[in-house]
């Protein structure tokens, strides 16, 4: 009787650690079951790169057609791509880095683009069903080539360097110049980007969602496109 006692206290015991064990797994499970990793693939509008196509394909428009006395419109080629991937820490707090392509062309006579790479940080403020919003802030490094058509080959060179170097040299003999500004902000090689309302929506597609970034910066002031949670 008393092996029988002994039997049945340790198989209570051995149940219930059993029982314990599955509640903590299923405790994290849950911890864990929201999605970590993020793939998202966006169009940058509104960068300064693509600002000073159209004003300048706009202003040589206009020049063509005056010398020539014929309608002359120049219409760039904008190409402005994001690639990103994102961590999620927690449900509020993700690290990641972006791959970013603004490209102008005229093709098949001249490319200019501006190529970056940032790591960034993200923090959701609000998270509803099918509906989020989060802030974003990025830096990283950036490079600019331009591309030329040179006996019916195209001829890329790394402009940002030697455009920085020059406007350092009139800074140096004009320390009060507007150039200062130029040079340590928009030909700096460093890249940034500040999106402080940014929204995503679920899409009917299961992990599949739809964002929308405003801010400024590398990415321009609106970064549109798709993202798929796993």
């Amino acid at each position: 009787m008393k092996r029988i006692i002994a039997a049945l206290t340790v198989f209570l015991l051995f149940l219930q650690v059993a029982q314990a064990q599955e509640f903590v797994e299923e405790q994290a499970a849950a911890v864990q079951s929201f999605p970590r990793n993020e793939i998202g693939l966006s169009a940058t509008l509104g960068t300064d790169v693509q600002l000073i196509a159209v004003q300048g394909s706009t202003l040589l428009s206009i020049v063509s057609t005056l010398l020539t006395n014929e309608t002359f419109i120049i219409i760039p080629i904008l190409v402005p791509l994001s690639l990103e991937y994102n961590f999620w820490a927690t449900d509020r707090l993700a690290f990641g880095i972006s791959l970013n392509a603004d490209t102008v062309s005229a093709l098949p006579y001249a490319l200019l683009s501006k190529i970056s790479i940032m790591p960034d940080v993200k923090y959701r403020l609000l998270c509803s069903d099918g509906f989020s919003m989060y802030s974003k802030a990025a830096v990283g490094y950036k490079c600019m080539y331009l591309g030329v058509q040179e006996d019916g080959k195209m001829k890329y060179t790394e402009i940002l360097t030697p455009i920085r170097s020059e406007m350092q040299a009139e800074i140096d003999a004009n320390p009060f110049r507007i150039t200062r500004f130029a040079t340590n902000v928009l030909v700096s090689p460093v890249a940034w980007q500040i999106s402080p309302l940014c929204f995503e929506v679920n899409t009917a597609a299961k992990g599949l969602s739809f964002y929308l970034e405003l801010g400024i910066g590398v990415q321009g002031a609106l970064n549109l496109g798709f993202k798929k949670m796993f």
